[in-house]
């Protein structure tokens, strides 16, 4: 598919420039897509019972849409993902084999009580101490990555922390959040690991080396002169 018709116009994926996705997060809410073509802008909406064929389009329109340039870029960004997950209060995580990136969108919720961030933040496995980790219930849940410079400037609660991905059991359940945090538990364990392994370093010996230099001169690529020369360098003559 290369075009579909939003209200009867008709909107080529090659001439969209920007997307903007908020994904359903309760019964009573509407997922919405909106999508720029230059100063123009359309919205897509689906209720809560559509949710499941709403997301497939959403996917689908941000993966493809705009021109190569855009969707190669879109390829590099999403190369090696492990998981790809939209949370709740603006947050998106993506989680690679050696790192974490969380995405902030200001959202009006955040604005009324004066928590309103918008950024990017990139955390990797080898920088961090542990994981906290709250399943959803009464309240949202959360997923925090903690890490040296984090304790020491955190004076936020854990759900805005920048550290921290929030979710509710309209985005996400709860037992996706406990193998994403299992896996994220199990790279952080990894890097540890080989960030504290000794280094492996091979020692050879000026015997060793005489004994290659031989071969090199019985092979007739050193010279007699070349060889002494060498041996003398060795055996610190």
């Amino acid at each position: 598919m290369t075009e579909f018709f939003v209200g009867g116009n008709k909107i080529p994926l090659n001439t969209i420039t920007k997307v903007e996705y908020t994904p359903v997060t309760s019964p009573s809410k509407n997922g919405v897509v909106q999508i720029f073509v230059g100063a123009k802008f359309y919205t897509l909406a689906f209720p809560y019972k559509q949710k499941e064929y709403g997301e497939i389009a959403a996917k689908y329109i941000l993966e493809n849409y705009g021109d190569d340039n855009r969707k190669q870029h879109y390829e590099k960004d999403n190369e090696g993902v492990v998981y790809d997950l939209v949370g709740v209060r603006g947050r998106t995580m993506k989680v690679f084999a050696d790192r974490v990136v969380i995405k902030t969108a200001a959202t009006l919720g955040n604005l009324f009580i004066g928590n309103a961030t918008d950024g990017e933040k990139t955390i990797y496995y080898s920088d961090c101490i542990g994981v906290q980790f709250k399943e959803s219930g009464v309240t949202i849940g959360y997923l925090q990555l903690e890490t040296a410079s984090g304790m020491m400037n955190n004076n936020q609660s854990n759900f805005f922390n920048e550290n921290s991905f929030t979710f509710d059991p309209s985005a996400i359940s709860n037992d996706r959040m406990r193998d994403v945090a299992a896996y994220i538990r199990e790279r952080i364990s990894e890097a540890k690991k080989a960030k504290n392994a000794p280094s492996v370093v091979q020692q050879i010996s000026a015997a060793d080396e005489l004994k290659k230099i031989k071969e090199l001169l019985d092979m007739g690529i050193l010279t007699q002169e070349e060889f002494d020369a060498k041996k003398k360098q060795l055996l610190g003559m």
